[in-house]
C-alpha cells in the first residue's frame, strides 16, 4: 500500500481525524442538501412571492377599474336624470318669437318698452355644469328695454318667472337720451341673457 493511503487511514484512525473526517462528511451532506433541496425551495419561494406580486398588481388593477366602471355608470344615471328634466322644462328647437314674445309681455306689463332684441347664433353652452350635455344649445343675445326706475326693478323681478331657463348674465342701465315719462326720468336697462333649447334633432 502506498505511503499517502496508509498515512491517511492512520490519520482518520486518531479522535482527531474521525473529527474531521465527521466535519467533512457533514459539511458535504449539507453542500448536498442546499443543491438538491434547499436551493430549489428557495427559488420555488421566489418564484411564488413573484407570482404573488403579480397577481395582487393584477387584482388591483381589476379593483381599480370596477371603481371606475361603477363612477361611470353613476354619472351616467345623474346625467340621465338631468336630461330627462331639461327634455321636460326646455323648449324643443330654437325659439326666438317665444323669448322675443315674453320679454315684451312682461316690458310692457312692468311700464317699460323694448327698445331693440338682438339673437346671436346657436351654439354649444359654456357654463362648465352643463356642458357635458351635447344636445343642449344656448342662444347668446341682448335686450335693450326704455323704463322709469320703478318699472325697471319690476320688470327685473318678472324675469325669475319667465317660462323657459334664461340667465340674465349682465344687467346697466343709463339715462335715456330721449325723455318720455311726464314727472320722472327714463332709464334705458340693457340686459344680456342667454337662453337654451333641446335640440333633438
Amino acid at each position: 500500500m502506498p505511503a499517502g493511503p496508509r498515512k491517511t487511514t492512520k490519520v482518520l484512525a486518531t479522535p482527531q481525524g474521525k473529527t474531521y473526517a465527521v466535519l467533512l462528511i457533514t459539511l458535504f451532506v449539507a453542500v448536498l442538501m442546499f443543491f438538491l433541496a434547499i436551493r430549489p425551495a428557495f427559488l420555488s419561494i421566489t418564484d411564488q412571492n413573484k407570482l404573488n406580486d403579480e397577481k395582487r398588481t393584477y387584482l388591483k388593477q381589476l379593483t381599480d377599474k370596477e371603481n371606475a366602471l361603477k363612477q361611470l355608470a353613476a354619472q351616467e344615471a345623474r346625467y340621465s336624470e338631468e336630461i330627462a328634466l331639461l327634455e321636460q322644462f326646455l323648449p324643443d328647437g330654437r325659439n326666438d318669437e317665444l323669448v322675443i314674445a315674453n320679454i315684451s309681455r312682461m316690458a310692457e306689463a312692468s311700464g317699460c318698452s323694448v327698445e331693440t332684441v338682438s339673437l346671436g347664433p346657436s351654439k354649444l353652452p359654456t357654463k362648465p355644469d352643463i356642458i357635458h350635455i351635447t344636445n343642449l344649445l344656448s342662444v347668446e343675445g341682448s335686450i335693450v328695454t326704455k323704463c322709469s326706475l320703478a318699472s325697471m326693478q319690476q320688470l327685473l323681478g318678472s324675469i325669475e318667472s319667465f317660462p323657459i331657463p334664461i340667465e340674465v348674465r349682465s344687467i346697466g342701465y343709463s339715462e335715456s337720451k330721449v325723455q318720455e315719462s311726464l314727472g320722472g326720468k327714463d332709464y334705458d336697462l340693457n340686459m344680456n341673457i342667454t337662453y337654451y333649447f333641446w335640440n333633438s334633432l
